[in-house]
C-alpha cells in the first residue's frame, strides 16, 4: 500500500487550472498521454509525482505498451504507484485518478472532476461521464 501525500489546501483551484491549461494540448506519448496527464494532475494537487520512476522511459505507443505489459496491464501499473484501487469506482471523488474506456478497444486514465472524468484526447481534454468508470484510485 502506498502512502498518499496530502493535497494542497487550494487543490480544487489547482485541479481546475491544470485541466484548463491542458484543454487544447494534443495527445503525445510520454508527454501528454493518459498516464502522464493523470500523474501531472496528482503532482499539481499534492506536489508528489506518482510517475517519477516512469518519466522518460517511453515516447511511443510501443514503449508504453511494453511498460504496461510488463506490469500486467494499465490497472496493475497504476496500482503499483497509487496503491490499491477504490473498491467501487462509483465512490470516486473529485481529484481521484479514474480508469475509463476511451475507445471501443482501449481504456485510459483521467481525473475525476465531479460527474465527469477529464481525459486526454487527440486534440486536448475530453470529458467522459463517471458512470463509465472501470476503476479508480484515491489521491
Amino acid at each position: 500500500m502506498s502512502i498518499r501525500p496530502p493535497r494542497y489546501m487550494d487543490w480544487p483551484q489547482r485541479l481546475a487550472n491544470f485541466v484548463q491549461s491542458r484543454a487544447t494540448t494534443p495527445f503525445a506519448w510520454g508527454q501528454n498521454d493518459c498516464c502522464s496527464f493523470a500523474a501531472d494532475a496528482v503532482l499539481m494537487m499534492t506536489g508528489s509525482d506518482p510517475m517519477r520512476l516512469l518519466r522518460g522511459r517511453y515516447s511511443t505507443e510501443r514503449g508504453a505498451m511494453r511498460l504496461m505489459k510488463k506490469a500486467g496491464g494499465l490497472g496493475p501499473l497504476v496500482s503499483r504507484y497509487m496503491g490499491a484501487p477504490i473498491e467501487s469506482p462509483v465512490v470516486a471523488s473529485r481529484g481521484d485518478v479514474v480508469l475509463v474506456p476511451v475507445s471501443p478497444a482501449r481504456s485510459g486514465l483521467g481525473i475525476c472532476v465531479g460527474a465527469d472524468v477529464a481525459v486526454v484526447g487527440e486534440h486536448g481534454v475530453l470529458m467522459i461521464n463517471m458512470t463509465s468508470a472501470l476503476a479508480a484510485w484515491r489521491v
